[in-house]
């Protein structure tokens, strides 16, 4: 699952790739000094039926700690659909 999730952000656009960042820690930019600087702890990609109980569900994020929660998904490719979907329709509330 981590695999199939990092081969489909190497497959992504540089825009995607932008909007991923900024879904997951709500900035479009790396920290000067790289991910080490995040604030929070790190990037964590979690996988989790608990977290994320519907198989077919979109992503969550939780931005505080630059974290990306993601369901089980059946396939790569429904992965990859959920993802996109989500990260190119987002929305932050004020």
């Amino acid at each position: 699952m981590v695999k199939h999730f990092w081969a489909i952000v190497k497959g992504m656009s540089e825009l995607d790739r932008k909007r991923l960042l900024c879904f997951v820690t709500g900035s479009p930019r790396v920290p000067v000094g790289g991910f080490a600087k995040l604030p929070g702890d790190r990037f964590t990609l979690l996988v989790s039926e608990f977290a994320c109980p519907d198989p077919n569900g979109l992503p969550r994020a939780n931005v505080c700690n630059n974290q990306l929660v993601l369901p089980r998904y059946k396939t790569p490719q429904i992965m990859r659909q959920r993802i996109l979907f989500a990260i190119q329709h987002m929305e932050f509330e004020e």
